[in-house]
């Protein structure tokens, strides 16, 4: 990838930094936190070699939790418990739980959601819900298992995953003078 731009305030506006923000991610995952985050900066060339890593855990096998309920070790796609992905992702699973927790408390989903808003018949928020879940973002902003009186949220890990490892490499570009 290359980026030549004089004007390195357009890159601002989308990402507050002097470039473009690249993540990579399992096709099936929603990217969020655990996705790597590389920034492709003006005048410089970005390469990034993708390293994926299978990793594959015994199916069948049970644990006992922290509350002593015997849970599965891992999930398979078969046994997803996740209402609004196809397919178990430890990051699927915790979007999946900020996605209930804004229909909970604001009744609604941003436009960023649209594809399960369409699907499930679920209301976008207007600019009173995005300001509800401006205002409630403590509390939906997800990223760990949680449990309360109202909401309970635990993400076990999948059966089959790949990892990608990127090991990025910043060349910057020689600007040219052709006159």
């Amino acid at each position: 990838m290359f980026a030549v731009e004089d004007n390195t305030e357009d890159f601002m506006k989308i990402t507050y930094t002097n470039g473009i923000m690249i993540l990579t991610h399992h096709s099936m995952d929603y990217p969020g936190l655990n996705s790597n985050a590389y920034i492709l900066r003006a005048n410089t060339e970005l390469e990034i070699p993708i390293k994926p890593v299978s990793i594959v855990k015994p199916k069948g096998f049970h644990h006992r939790n922290r509350e002593n309920q015997l849970v599965p070790l891992c999930f398979t796609d078969k046994e997803n418990p996740l209402e609004y992905f196809p397919a178990y992702r430890n990051s699927n699973c915790y979007v999946n739980c900020r996605i209930k927790l804004m229909i909970q408390i604001c009744g609604c989903v941003p436009f960023i959601f649209d594809h399960i808003a369409e699907a499930f018949d679920i209301p976008h928020c207007e600019l009173d819900g995005l300001q509800c879940i401006r205002k409630n973002l403590i509390y939906i902003g997800v990223a760990k298992d949680i449990q309360n009186k109202n909401f309970h949220c635990a993400c076990g890990v999948p059966c089959e995953d790949v990892e990608y490892n990127g090991l990025p490499n910043s060349i910057p570009l020689m600007k040219a003078n052709f006159s």
